[in-house]
């Protein structure tokens, strides 16, 4: 998941539209919003409302995009062939570059909704942490370096899941997994569980070394898990796609190789090298671009991007960000689950 910000920004550009008289697409941070022409100029200030914002009534009524809404939800839409991606509104209170007016206008975040097998949570633990919120790279269009070696994996469509040791002050192995948020009870027909094999086990324990708390983060995909099955019409399986042991991550060369030692599965590598921007985009979005998991049984999702070196940035904290494919945005299909 990554954080909502519904922030007054510039219009960077304003193009015509191809097929529209009566409109046209601005750009703002990384995206493109389809406007009505002559509304909104270059330069000007405006609030950006990103996809996935939900919008009370009040507000949807006043700028008049209701009936466009699902549920008060901004999604992805194809706008006679152009994509846009939210809204955009004028700057009422001329705020300043830079204001989040997310509470001010009573907006929030759409949350999918949380899988529950009746009495399947367990109480918190405070070595299982969450995963790192990751951000769209339209809203940070400049946070990797041209020629910054970096990594780029798919996306897989699944469930997050996370695999946890810790040991104990008895010094004794305690083996946890969790979804998102919530710790799972132990149930070998638990999605969570089901998944959590021997190999993954004797992974975590290397990892370890004389630490406390190993945790591998996957996405378990398939049967039952989420609209894009990858072919898997009766079962379900797992990617690992990062690696945290003593609350710091590990460097991508590390986690691979320990995936590869003990032959737990890792998202698919789409591309290592220098930051392209227009070579990653290719092969995200390109003609006939289909997923490897599962052997282009479907569109990709999108992918994770960062550097092979973990960093820290006074912006997101941890450099890590996701850009999702226009085939997904766009799919009218798409499910949410945690």
């Amino acid at each position: 998941m990554s954080t909502l910000k519904v922030v007054v920004t510039p219009v960077l550009d304003i193009n015509a539209h191809p097929n529209a008289d009566r409109l046209e697409i601005a750009s703002v941070l990384g995206w493109t919003c389809v406007v009505p022409k002559d509304v909104y100029q270059p330069g000007q200030s405006v609030v950006y409302i990103p996809v996935d914002a939900v919008l009370p009534v009040d507000l949807s009524d006043r700028i008049g995009v209701t009936r466009y809404l699902s549920n008060g939800r901004v999604r992805a839409a194809k706008l006679r062939g152009a994509v846009s991606y939210g809204l955009i509104m004028a700057n009422e209170g001329d705020h300043p570059v830079g204001t989040d007016l997310t509470e001010a206008l009573g907006i929030t975040k759409f949350e999918p909704p949380i899988r529950v097998t009746s009495g399947d949570i367990l109480p918190p633990h405070p070595a299982l942490t969450h995963y790192t919120n990751i951000e769209n790279i339209k809203n940070y269009p400049t946070l990797f370096e041209e020629g910054e070696e970096v990594i780029a994996t798919e996306k897989v469509h699944g469930t997050n899941c996370i695999h946890a040791l810790f040991i104990d002050e008895d010094g004794q192995e305690v083996f946890m997994a969790s979804s998102h948020r919530h710790r799972r009870k132990q149930d070998p027909e638990s999605t969570y569980w089901r998944t959590f094999d021997e190999a993954t086990r004797a992974l975590l324990r290397e990892a370890i070394g004389n630490g406390r708390t190993a945790l591998i983060y996957k996405e378990v995909y398939g049967s039952k898990i989420q609209h894009l099955n990858y072919g898997l019409s009766n079962a379900v399986q797992d990617v690992a796609f990062d690696l945290c042991v003593d609350g710091r991550y590990v460097d991508y060369d590390r986690f691979k190789a320990l995936c590869d030692t003990h032959r737990v599965s890792t998202a698919p590598l789409l591309y290592r090298g220098a930051f392209d921007r227009a070579r990653l985009g290719e092969l995200i979005n390109g003609k006939g671009v289909k997923t490897v998991v599962g052997q282009g049984q479907h569109i990709m999702e999108g992918a994770v991007i960062k550097p092979t070196t973990e960093r820290w940035n006074p912006l997101t904290g941890r450099t890590i960000l996701k850009w999702i494919s226009d085939a997904y945005a766009l799919d009218k299909n798409a499910t949410d689950f945690h």
